[in-house]
């Protein structure tokens, strides 16, 4: 299993939160990535911390939702800097329900290429997570047969506070996890995924 994992946007429109697939698809184009500078830790670099039962529900996740993309909701806390996931929630891929609010993609995207988890899930998590005293630290969503690279999309709807999770399923297998944030300038930064007992 890869030691890194894959970031996604997450982004409020028109009354959903809606989260994008991959980049360089038919459609989009590439963001630019470089070095770090998002939240840091001692070493200067952003590091999301998750046990392997966390990066398993997230694979099985996407394996069982291909071809269609997959997504989620990481829950955790922020400690010295660093992310760390406490619990990862599958959520349903509304796209197909939500594309509405979106005009312009509702005919050039399906839930194959774009996601969206559904405003009340969002705010439900969101409420459950407070009682807890956690908080939603990150999204996950998975690229079929493409690379965990975030799209333009992406970027266009992502939070700075987000950690955003790709896994990238080739021909049905979960192959590969990139984690990523947006620094101060709007830019996906990679972040380094550290496995924890």
């Amino acid at each position: 299993m890869p030691g890194i994992l894959s970031k996604h946007p997450v982004f409020f429109q028109a009354g959903c939160f809606v989260f994008s697939s991959l980049p360089i698809r038919d459609y989009d184009t590439v963001v630019t990535f470089e070095k770090s500078t998002g939240i840091f830790n001692r070493l200067g670099t952003v590091v999301i911390k998750l046990i392997l039962e966390h990066i398993q529900i997230i694979y099985n996740h996407a394996e069982r939702t291909y071809p269609e993309e997959c997504c989620g909701i990481l829950l955790g806390n922020l400690t010295d800097g660093d992310k760390i996931a406490l619990e990862v929630i599958p959520t349903e891929n509304a796209w197909n329900t939500e594309a509405a609010y979106f005009p312009a993609d509702r005919s050039l995207y399906s839930s194959k290429k774009r996601y969206a988890i559904a405003p009340q899930t969002m705010l439900q998590i969101q409420r459950e997570a407070r009682n807890r005293a956690l908080n939603i630290i990150g999204i996950y969503h998975s690229h079929p047969d493409y690379p965990p690279i975030p799209s333009a999309w992406d970027s266009l709807y992502a939070w700075v506070e987000y950690s955003y999770i790709i896994v990238s399923v080739q021909n049905g297998k979960a192959r590969e996890c990139q984690s990523w944030s947006l620094d101060d300038y709007h830019q996906f930064q990679s972040e380094i995924i550290e496995q924890t007992t």
